[in-house]
């Protein structure tokens, strides 16, 4: 537990230190049979899409969890790190909705209709991301065929989410690449602490800046 703690210290820091950081954050992604979903035929600003929805496992500056897509219009790089620049929830078109279901409707990958619920999620997320009025049947991002049952689970999901949402604390960061999917993550170990940790983050880039200007 204590190492995990380190491990989402060091996530945290690196995020607070990224308006100041010339880098990007690493992603890495993998696809794992246990998280993958069914296939969906999507409609987004007119561009069809055949795509099997996916629940990848991810490393964040070595940080393990698990990421969703939020852009359907490039593609997926696995297993190579990948650099991401992180965009902030708040300003992203239904950013706080989509990590509000990651941190309360994560997929019990054991359970027998896995497959449902990975489908449900990702279409969820991409529903909340995209549109502001979630109808799967208008607007920018439309669901034209999914078996299985996860559109009707996802119907169920954009229910639940309550009127009034915080970004809450469970680490979920949105990602951004110019030539891959972009991606929503969250930490396998949600960390009640993370405010503390950003906390701590800035008082230790404030410091760092405090000493170099002494140094200089």
């Amino acid at each position: 537990m204590l190492r995990s703690r380190w491990l989402a210290l060091a996530l945290f820091v690196s995020l607070a230190f990224g308006a100041a950081r010339a880098d990007a954050l690493s992603l890495s992604l993998l696809r794992e049979e246990a998280g993958q979903g069914d296939w969906v035929h999507v409609l987004l600003d007119d561009s069809e899409h055949f795509v099997r929805t996916h629940e990848f496992d991810a490393i964040l500056e070595g940080i393990a969890g698990i990421s969703y897509c939020i852009d359907l219009q490039k593609e997926v790089r696995l297993g190579d790190p990948v650099a991401y620049t992180e965009v902030d929830l708040g300003a992203l078109l239904g950013g706080a909705a989509a990590a509000w279901l990651l941190e309360h409707h994560r997929v019990d990958r054991d359970a027998p209709d896995a497959h449902a619920l990975v489908t449900a999620l990702q279409l969820s997320l991409w529903e909340v991301v995209y549109d502001e009025e979630w109808d799967f049947g208008a607007g920018r991002f439309q669901v034209l065929g999914s078996k299985g049952g996860g559109l009707e689970r996802a119907l169920a999901l954009l229910g639940s989410v309550p009127p009034e949402i915080g970004l809450g604390d469970a680490g979920v960061v949105a990602l951004r690449s110019p030539n891959y999917q972009d991606q929503i993550f969250i930490p396998n170990v949600p960390e009640p602490g993370t405010a503390i940790l950003i906390g701590l983050g800035v008082a230790a880039l404030a410091a760092r800046r405090s000493t170099h200007e002494s140094a200089s």
